[in-house]
């Protein structure tokens, strides 16, 4: 049976922008919690309590249920599973040297947002978010494709998309299958972004 991934596109409101003009983000943490008590916990039936581990991954105290969480301007990406999960979202800027950096990471030619997500969600998924990759250390494909496909080296399910925004979900490929993914919805507003975080 193929496991499960719970996945939420928020639309966030605005926080303002740094001193050179960039959108501020929402720190992960608020996006989860958010997320987290929208659902119920496995193992309690109340809301679930994620709480971020030393590798930087989320974990809920009570089920054990993985949390990832990422962002873009106002646009923000969070998944739950019972297995280590990775989620990233981007928008669709010109980053040529960032794409050269990621290349070397993923072994590959790096040319698009969409290739961009799947290197981070791997890499997240990992575990290993906290340090920077070595070179070919995320095992990307050369080409990405919409829905799912296996990473290089068949260990991670990578799920892609460019709607509304470029975004990918990695996911253990254990037992051959990709999971099936339930989509989410909540309301994000500003004044409870910051409740219950």
């Amino acid at each position: 049976m193929p496991g499960q991934a719970e996945v939420w596109l928020m639309d966030l409101p605005p926080r303002g922008v740094d001193h050179v003009g960039r959108p501020v983000g929402w720190p992960g943490r608020h996006l989860v919690a958010k997320a987290a008590a929208s659902v119920s916990c496995r193992a309690t039936g109340q809301a679930c309590r994620p709480r971020k581990q030393l590798d930087s991954r989320a974990r809920c105290l009570d089920c054990g249920a993985w949390w990832t969480a990422s962002q873009v301007a106002h646009h923000a990406a969070v998944a739950r599973s019972n297995v280590s999960v990775g989620i990233d979202v981007e928008d669709r800027r010109h980053r040529p040297a960032a794409f050269r950096r990621a290349s070397r990471w993923c072994g590959v030619a790096l040319s698009a947002a969409e290739q961009w997500t799947q290197a981070e969600a791997v890499w997240k998924a990992m575990g290993a978010g906290r340090r920077t990759p070595n070179d070919s250390e995320i095992p990307l494909n050369e080409s990405w494709q919409v829905g799912w496909q296996l990473s290089r080296d068949s260990q991670w399910w990578i799920y892609t998309t460019g709607q509304p925004q470029p975004w990918s979900l990695a996911f253990p490929a254990d037992d051959g299958n990709p999971p099936n993914l339930i989509f989410r919805s909540t309301t994000v507003a500003a004044d409870n972004l910051t409740k219950g975080a």
